[in-house]
């Protein structure tokens, strides 16, 4: 209980000097400390039938990688929304990958006979169950099917700053709903459908401010949903289910919390690694072709395979990397909300990223695997290339027609003369 009250003091410790400070409830420096700690609390609470202590070095590395988080929440003003509109790049760019990504998934899906056999409803894991289905064979597929919330969040993001030509409410609304379905219906994937309710609702907040009390409504509403979809995936005779309680549903979501903790103590006890970066970076080292899986360790995860985010910084770099690593997200988050005052391109960057914000107790979602960053990859490349289009077809024409009024009108007046030599250009 002691090790409770602790992490969720210094839970609220985080986020509401953060809140206070910049008027931000979804501050992402301010959130991912405060749901770190909230959710080691609620670890340490130690009712899992599996459940051990943990380790005095366990219990280290997660209050410094949690400061490391916070402590860079500190520079910087808070929240200003900014008004712009997306660039007509954006939206030929982002419908192009998106009918990319439609194709490859249907292609996959009518080879695996998805469409014309009935999926298997009663079974203990329905995603197992149906995989010769649903499965995206190859590496192609697998990416198409990663990217496609992220599809979603670029419809919300055009709606919310829609270009000058208006929105076009048939295409994203048919983008949304086959996101959804996908999540819903192939997928069975409660990450996929994280990744869509939480980046629109940030999109949504960056733009319009959300409240505490809406905020925490929302957060409520969003577990049970995720608790709904976990009930239709897995079958009832499952161990997620079970615990010291009688409610199978508080049983599974304790049990999600409890047991990544529980790993990332068995990799502690273990011992780092100190493979350098053979765990964070592996995929540069297969695509170099000299990956080595015998190099890996192998450790008891029981019926869960999750580590938290510092799990693959610790056994690289040991108690340096769960400084290090973490000190380089929060720097990168960091730069991100403060070019967001600016740039609405930064808007959609961050909203990518708040699942790996609010899960970094789950998985790391950050630094890691090409197939876990390969969407961010893309997503920033479609905003530079949105943002540098931008600049150079309409900001450009922009500033020539303001300087010929400028001439002509500057016998009328210096003080519109000297508003256009300043750059008071609207926000792109």
């Amino acid at each position: 209980m002691l090790g409770f009250l602790f992490f969720v003091l210094l839970s609220l410790i985080c986020y509401f000097s953060v809140y206070l400070r910049k008027k931000d409830v979804l501050h992402p420096l301010g959130v991912l400390p405060a749901v770190w700690f909230l959710m080691a609390g609620v670890a340490c609470l130690q009712i899992g039938d599996f459940q051990k202590q943990w380790c005095l070095e366990t219990t280290i590395i997660i209050v410094i990688s949690g400061m490391a988080c916070y402590f860079f929440a500190v520079p910087g003003k808070g929240r200003t929304s900014c008004e712009g509109q997306v660039s007509s790049m954006f939206s030929i760019v982002t419908r192009i990958v998106f009918f990319c990504c439609l194709a490859v998934i249907l292609y996959n899906l009518y080879r695996n006979s998805f469409f014309t056999n009935g999926l298997v409803l009663e079974a203990a894991d329905k995603k197992t169950a149906n995989m010769q289905y649903t499965q995206m064979n190859g590496r192609l597929a697998s990416y198409a099917a990663s990217y496609m919330p992220y599809c979603a969040l670029n419809s919300v993001f055009e709606l919310t700053y829609p270009p000058k030509e208006g929105r076009k409410w048939a295409y994203h609304l048919f983008v949304i709903v086959f996101a959804v379905w996908f999540a819903w219906s192939v997928s069975y994937s409660r990450g996929t459908l994280l990744v869509m309710i939480l980046g629109t609702l940030y999109i949504y907040h960056a733009r319009y401010h959300i409240r505490l009390v809406p905020l925490i409504l929302a957060g409520g509403a969003l577990l049970l949903l995720l608790g709904a979809l976990m009930m239709l995936r897995i079958g009832e005779g499952s161990l997620v289910f079970g615990g010291a309680t009688q409610n199978a549903l508080i049983n599974s979501v304790y049990n999600y919390i409890a047991y990544c903790f529980q790993n990332l103590d068995a990799i502690v006890r273990d011992g780092s690694q100190h493979g350098g970066f053979l765990y964070v970076w592996q995929s540069i080292y297969k695509l170099l072709g000299q990956f080595d899986e015998s190099r890996l360790s192998h450790y008891q995860t029981l019926f869960y395979n999750a580590e938290t985010f510092l799990a693959p910084f610790y056994q690289d770099l040991g108690i340096v990397g769960v400084i290090v690593y973490p000190s380089l997200v929060a720097m990168a988050l960091s730069w991100f909300y403060q070019r967001s005052k600016q740039n609405i391109y930064a808007v959609l960057l961050l909203a990518n990223l708040q699942k790996a914000i609010f899960t970094a107790f789950f998985g790391n979602y950050f630094i890691t695997a090409l197939s876990v960053m390969f969407p961010y990859l893309v997503t920033a490349g479609i905003c530079l290339v949105s943002y540098k289009c931008k600049d150079i077809a309409v900001h450009g024409l922009f500033v020539k027609k303001a300087h010929k009024v400028c001439v002509l009108r500057i016998g009328g007046g210096k003080r519109f003369g000297k508003s256009v030599q300043q750059g008071n250009h609207p926000c792109i």
